[in-house]
């Protein structure tokens, strides 16, 4: 094991395996004023939720989320360590065999669903339910390095899965780059300013990406609607939450 795969051991030590983020713990790594904050982290902070029974999360999903499918042969020893141990719900940390990480690797599936502007986007199979994520940016030294995992995406208690990046502080969030993973019946991602301006994206392919034209001013929340401008789900990205 590297010396950075030691330290990013010690950082994940007591994360939770169900719904665990190895790519914040990476990004923290590399990148000590950038924040990531995913939906599993906000969750633990203070989220808004409305999400709505008819949201589609049916065959169509299903479909997209097939992909094309990534060889293990694409993947270093230490990238299926680390996809082997988040789909199964295993905390990277802890030692596993080539065999045993070849064969994690295996069941999990990964396929990349969709490619915007240089950056790849890949689901992977949670084992018990649920799917891991991660995107790859042009560029990239260590990808596949960190995966997004959650039991309960896509579903309409969880349509969105977001990966944005964050600089500012956590108090005053301002949006660096807006991106994630979407269920079907999301048609756009619209991120909404603390003085209520709104920035809007269109969701293709389950996914969203949005780089420039971002608002400059502190975001408040992230929210999810459907084609008819409806809003189906809200996430508070502000430490100190949300007021009603």
């Amino acid at each position: 094991m590297s010396e950075l795969s030691s330290v990013l051991d010690e950082l994940a030590v007591d994360a939770p395996v169900d719904r665990a983020s190895w790519q914040d713990v990476v990004a923290r790594a590399h990148r000590s004023r950038r924040r990531r904050l995913s939906l599993a982290v906000v969750v633990a902070t203070a989220v808004l939720a409305l999400a709505l029974p008819t949201l589609g999360v049916g065959g169509r999903l299903l479909d997209l989320f097939s992909g094309d499918p990534v060889g293990s042969d694409e993947l270093s020893p230490e990238a299926l360590r680390v996809l082997g141990a988040m789909s199964t719900g295993v905390q990277p940390r802890l030692p596993a065999s080539a065999q045993e990480s070849m064969a994690r690797a295996g069941a999990a599936n990964l396929r990349r669903i969709a490619t915007r502007d240089g950056d790849s986007f890949y689901i992977a199979d949670r084992a018990g339910g649920g799917h891991c994520m991660t995107i790859t940016h042009a560029g990239d030294q260590n990808p596949f390095a960190g995966y997004l995992c959650s039991p309960d995406f896509p579903s309409p208690k969880q349509p969105i899965e977001d990966e944005s990046a964050f600089g500012g502080s956590p108090e005053a969030p301002v949006m660096r780059r807006l991106e994630g993973f979407a269920a079907d019946g999301v048609a756009a991602i619209e991120v909404v300013t603390v003085n209520g301006s709104r920035v809007t994206t269109s969701v293709q392919d389950n996914v969203y990406l949005r780089t420039d034209g971002l608002p400059s001013e502190p975001v408040r929340e992230i929210v999810a609607i459907d084609s008819a401008g409806s809003q189906l789900f809200g996430m508070c990205v502000m430490r100190e939450g949300c007021a009603p």
